[in-house]
């Protein structure tokens, strides 16, 4: 098995448990920050107001043509941006929380080798 063989959706069960409890602090963290809650609860707004957003982030994806007013299609931009924040707020948790268990192994490490 090669390195590039290992992906989120191919992981044994261990580490998915793994990925899982590292997805689930993120979220926890994520939840602390006003500014990310903030984001959350307009991303909800606008899902709530403009019926359309929803189909467009069904899994089914957009089945007929969508003709949009002005306000909409400020929405659907506005929604784009917000879910950009809230995608970039995830990737930067999970950045930051994976250095900082690095740290925590690194400094493991070196106590390990002062020990020997």
């Amino acid at each position: 098995m090669k390195i590039s063989d290992f992906d989120i959706y191919h992981l044994p069960p261990l580490m998915g448990m793994f990925v899982d409890y590292i997805e689930n602090e993120c979220e926890r963290l994520l939840q602390e920050s006003p500014q990310f809650t903030e984001l959350q609860r307009e991303d909800h707004e606008l899902l709530d107001e403009y019926p359309f957003l929803n189909m467009i982030t069904d899994s089914n994806g957009v089945t007929k043509a969508l003709d949009l007013n002005y306000a909409e299609t400020e929405a659907l931009a506005r929604f784009c941006l917000v879910e950009d924040d809230i995608n970039c707020w995830k990737r930067l948790q999970m950045y930051l929380l994976g250095i900082a268990y690095a740290m925590e192994i690194i400094e493991l490490l070196i106590k390990n080798m002062e020990l020997v």
